[in-house]
Formats: structure tokens, sequence, C-alpha cells
């Protein structure tokens, strides 16, 4: 990963942001641009992945336009995207060199074209303006606050919390009940999330311009007689440009389907080049490693099993809370595992994360329909079969009983610790038809529990 930062400030000169709060996304390299009138700074600490050489450092100028670019991510169909741009002259071989010449070709349609994990402001020289974007399904943060001082925008929250008068008690309320603050209620009043497949503009004077980008008119399709060929397709192409890379690419293996099947495909392009680690606890019902070592045997990986006492474990908490942006019920084992990596040498591993929310690996997908039939008694009859079924909401949605399942506290809970019930979630709902009530369990866990936990903690 990497840090990226702005300060566009409408009257005065930018104010640059502490790089060095966010110097452990991007250990490589840090960087800073300002614009000829001083009103716009950039900011950036890179995690050196694909050109290595200081032809890939950022922030980046296009000299045949000016723009200027700070991104965090990666573009894995940049090669596809050059192809595209015949006739471009590079200076190197990064995805930030591709992202920028692009945009100078397609503009806001460049978004259209991209697959890629990314949150990246690029200032347009000509139109003066700021235009920034995080990917479609969020994998990338991006959090800006604005005041009279212009907007700022950082990969993380730490450094806009100056903006951070007080936390609101929506936002406890929010993280008691799942686990980790919604990106609609992330502690602060202040200081907001631009959503995932969003984008927005933002120029010297007025309000930034926000849409959204993602999901456009896809079509969903339920079913299908090739499906299954359909979808090895699919897989085996993602992760064969997720192994685009100038460093050694690793892979999480924790014994389950998901990181199984990523694990097996990737092996299948690199052999025994393909670094592989699981991790062993003590605590015998924690531990999964005896099934990815298995896995690793099978498909020929140069396997390392990292094992951690029960207080190595717990002497790990503090320190990973130290990193925590946001708070997260969650993110003390993915800490200890990428923490464990990284101390090895390793900047890129893949994981088998998002596998249960797309093909129904949770139990979400099982219960969801039968609350929606419970949903139907009378709740004193619901109250005889359970406490908790008795706070189960009347005639609900797909959407929102995926939320209730998530849910730590109840209504009644929040009510007696003096605090408020927050709405739902905002951004669940999907802004495109989808065919039935599996896909919308999926969506919901997608853009729910995965979003505001899984993806953010990965982060972390």
């Amino acid at each position: 990963m990497c840090g990226i930062a702005a300060h566009f400030n409408f009257a005065e000169p930018a104010r640059p942001l502490d790089l060095q709060l966010i110097a452990h996304r991007g250990p490589d390299a840090a960087g800073e641009w300002t614009s000829s009138d001083g009103r716009l700074w950039l900011g950036n600490r890179r995690l050196a992945i694909l050109d290595l050489s200081p032809t890939g450092e950022q922030p980046m100028t296009d000299p045949a336009t000016g723009n200027v670019i700070v991104v965090n991510g990666e573009i894995y169909n940049h090669l596809a995207l050059r192809e595209e741009l015949g006739g471009a002259v590079w200076r190197g071989t990064s995805d930030t060199e591709t992202l920028l010449l692009g945009y100078a070709r397609w503009g806001h349609g460049l978004l259209d074209r991209l697959k890629g994990m990314f949150a990246f402001a690029i200032f347009d020289q000509a139109r003066q303006e700021l235009f920034v974007a995080r990917d479609r399904l969020g994998i990338k943060p991006l959090y800006y606050t604005r005041d009279a001082g212009g907007l700022r925008l950082a990969s993380e929250v730490k450094l806009l919390t100056d903006a951070a008068a007080s936390i609101t008690p929506a936002s406890i309320s929010a993280y008691l009940q799942w686990g980790a603050c919604p990106e609609d209620k992330i502690l602060y009043p202040n200081i907001h999330v631009l959503p995932a497949g969003h984008a927005m503009t933002v120029r010297g004077t007025g309000k930034p311009e926000l849409w959204r980008y993602w999901p456009g008119r896809e079509k969903f399709v339920s079913s299908s007689e090739d499906a299954p060929k359909k979808i090895r397709l699919l897989l085996e192409t993602a992760v064969e440009e997720h192994l685009l890379s100038d460093v050694p690419v690793a892979s999480f293996l924790s014994g389950g389907i998901d990181s199984s099947i990523v694990t097996a495909l990737a092996a299948q392009k690199l052999g025994r080049q393909l670094q592989t680690f699981s991790v062993g606890f003590e605590i015998a019902e924690f531990d999964e490693s005896a099934i990815a070592r298995e896995v690793a045997e099978r498909f020929g990986t140069k396997h390392e099993r990292i094992q951690l006492s029960e207080e190595e474990v717990f002497q790990s908490v503090t320190e990973a809370v130290a990193h925590l942006d946001l708070p997260s019920v969650d993110a003390i084992n993915t800490y200890i595992v990428s923490r464990a990596v990284a101390q090895r040498g390793v900047k890129v591993a893949l994981s088998g994360l998002g596998g249960d929310e797309l093909f129904g690996g949770y139990p979400s997908f099982r219960d969801v329909p039968r609350l929606q039939r419970l949903g139907l008694l009378p709740r004193a009859l619901r109250r005889a079969l359970g406490a908790r079924l008795a706070d189960l909401p009347n005639d609900a949605g797909v959407f929102e009983l995926a939320q209730w399942r998530r849910r730590f506290f109840t209504d009644k809970m929040l009510r007696q610790a003096g605090l408020p019930n927050p709405a739902s979630e905002a951004g669940l709902d999907c802004p495109v038809e989808l065919p039935d009530d599996f896909a919308r369990i999926s969506w919901a866990e997608l853009t729910g529990y995965m979003r505001r936990m899984l993806l953010r903690d990965s982060d972390q």
C-alpha cells in the first residue's frame, strides 16, 4: 500500500500534511508537490511494487499536460491500457504513469476502464481542478474534510483529526452495533469518506461535486449453464493479473476454501516460486495451519508456518490498536499475520477475502430467508422463541435483515447505555436491480461487513 494526502486551499497557501504519520504505509520513498500559485499541495508515501526506479515515484507530473497525480493502490489491467494508449511516450513502467496518461486521453472516462484497487487525486492543470476517485468496492480508503481553509484529503484519518472536535454518539452506537464504524458514521462529524465507486472534482472556489460512477448499467446474471467455466476463467484471470509485480508475490493460506483456491491458481503460474504463509496458534481451536500445510504440499509452494504463542498474541494488541485509524473488533488477527509476513520482507500477499461474500460462504445466506419468515410472526410469539428475536424488525427486507444479523448490541442495549439507535447503514441498497435474494445478500455482505470491517482492517 501507499499513502496519499492533499490540501486544496481556496484562498491562501496550502499547508502540507504530516506525511510522517503515514510513513508505515510507504517506507520506500516520500514526495511532495506544490502548485505554482501555492494553493494546492500533494503528498505521497510510496511502497514500491511496480517500477522500482525513480520514474515510478510520486507525485508524478505529465510533462505534456502539466497534470499531477498521487495514487494509492494498483491497476491490474494497466498493461492492457498502455496498449490502448498507443503512441504515448512512456518514461517508466509504473501503473501510476498509465493512470496519468490515461486521464489525459480519456478524462473522467478513465474510471470505466480501470480494473484494480485505488484511491487517487489528479490535478488537472488546464481546468485548475482536482479530480479524486476511489475504486468500485472501496478496497483503498480515502477520507476528506472541508472547512473555510479549503479541502484536505488523506489515506488515513489521523492526518485530518484536528478537524475532529468531538466523537458523535451516533457513531459510537454504530460501532457497538456492528463492531466497526460504517463509512457514513466514522466517529468524527467533520471527516467524511469518499464512498466506494464514487469520484469528485474540487475547484479553487465552491463545494466539491461528487458522483457515483459504479455500479452503472451492469446486468447481473443469476444462473447460467456454463457459469462454472465462466467463474473459473474469471478467477484465473484475476489471480494472474494480481501477480503483476516487480517484487515477489506471496499468498496468505488460512486453510479455508477461498485462500486455497487463490493459492492453487497462483501456484499454476509461479510454481515453487510462490511463497505461502499460515499462522499457527497454541490454542488448538484457532489453529488451521495443518490444513494449510496440506494445501501447500499439494501445490508445491514454499510454505512457512508462523507459530505464535498466546503471550505473543496478547502483546500484539497494544501495537495493533495504535495502528488503527478507526476501531474494529476483528482487526487483531489481520494485523498479526500481516506484520509477521512483512517482517520477512514480503510486500505483496494474495488472500481469499471476498470469496464468502460472492459465493455464499456465510451463514447469512441461510439465515436471512429464515429471518424474513420469522419477521411475519407476531412480536409476542417471536419473544417466546427467544429474546433476540423479539428485536427482529417487522416486514424487513433483505438488506435490513443482513445488517440486523451482524449486530452485536441490540436496540434495547443501546437504550440502556443512553445511546441513540443509528439509522440503517447507508449505501447497502444496490442502485441497480439484482436478480434474487442470494444476490441481494451477497451485495449486503460486500458493501456492509466486508467494506466496513474486513477491507479496512486489511488496509490498516
